[in-house]
C-alpha cells in the first residue's frame, strides 16, 4: 500500500465518512458516506485537521483524520489523528 497523500474525515461512532460539507452562514451542512471512496479527500494534514476541528467544535462529537492509502484492490486508512470537541 502506498499513500496518496489525501486526508479523509471519519466519524466512528455512525462508521462513515465525511462526504460533502457546505458552509450556509454559520451552519455547515454534512452528508456522509459508508466508504472513503465517496469521501471529501484534502490535500492538507492541517486542513482536514481544521475542518475537523470545526466541526466537532460545533456538533460536539469527536472525529477522526486519516490518510489514505491505497493499492489496486484496497484502500487503508493510516495515520489516525482524533479530533475532539474543544468544550
Amino acid at each position: 500500500m502506498k499513500p496518496t497523500g489525501k486526508y479523509v474525515i471519519f466519524r466512528e461512532d455512525r462508521d462513515e465518512f465525511l462526504a460533502a460539507e457546505r458552509r450556509v452562514h454559520e451552519a455547515d451542512l454534512l452528508g456522509w458516506a459508508p466508504t472513503p471512496a465517496a469521501a471529501v479527500k484534502y490535500d492538507a494534514l492541517s486542513t482536514a485537521k481544521q475542518t475537523a476541528q470545526r466541526i466537532a467544535d460545533k456538533k460536539g462529537y469527536g472525529l477522526t483524520v486519516c490518510e489514505l492509502h491505497e493499492s489496486a484492490t484496497k484502500t487503508a486508512l493510516m495515520n489516525p489523528l482524533r479530533v475532539h470537541p474543544s468544550r
